[in-house]
């Protein structure tokens, strides 16, 4: 949810000035103090070495999973119809929260969220206008080329289900209106 909300600055090294915004942090810091473990109310914190993978699985699970449910569900031809359009009604809601945030939130972090791209507020208008799919198509090469000059790689398996689905999109005759 953070990584969606402040896009890619959510990724970027903060100070311990900057991190002292959350409690975890500020806690594990005052529990350490230079690499020795302090005694704290009858409790030992200890900090257990994790390799990076193990890190970055706990850390992106809901994406993980979310990324495998869609690609199952857009996979089965028997959900690939209600999953396409599912998807596109939430893309949309998602975009909306991302615009409600970039606009009246107040944080000049959140106002240059490039997810807007990939999560476009316009979205659903692509479950009937075929200008909208084309619109959603170059909004997530956009994304891309951004993602790849920002070094924002955490959505990359989002854009590419986003593509999958675009191209699902256009070898479809479901658009009774073409303009």
């Amino acid at each position: 949810g953070l990584a969606l909300a402040y896009g890619w600055p959510a990724y970027q090294n903060r100070t311990d000035w900057e991190l002292m915004a959350f409690p975890v942090y500020l806690q594990n810091q005052t529990m350490l103090l230079g690499g020795e473990f302090v005694k704290s109310t009858n409790t030992y914190y200890e900090r257990k070495p994790e390799s990076q993978f193990i890190r970055f699985l706990q850390t992106h699970a809901a994406l993980i999973a979310l990324t495998l449910i869609l690609l199952l569900s857009i996979g089965v031809k028997l959900t690939r119809f209600f999953s396409i359009n599912l998807w596109l009604i939430i893309q949309s809601f998602i975009g909306l929260v991302i615009f409600y945030f970039a606009v009246f939130s107040g944080h000049h972090v959140m106002s240059l969220n490039h997810n807007i791209l990939l999560f476009s507020p316009f979205a659903f208008l692509a479950l009937r206008y075929k200008w909208a799919v084309y619109y959603l198509a170059i909004s997530y090469v956009l994304w891309l080329l951004l993602a790849v000059i920002l070094s924002a790689w955490y959505l990359i398996p989002m854009a590419v289900i986003q593509l999958i689905i675009i191209r699902m999109l256009f070898k479809t005759d479901r658009f009774q209106v073409t303009e």
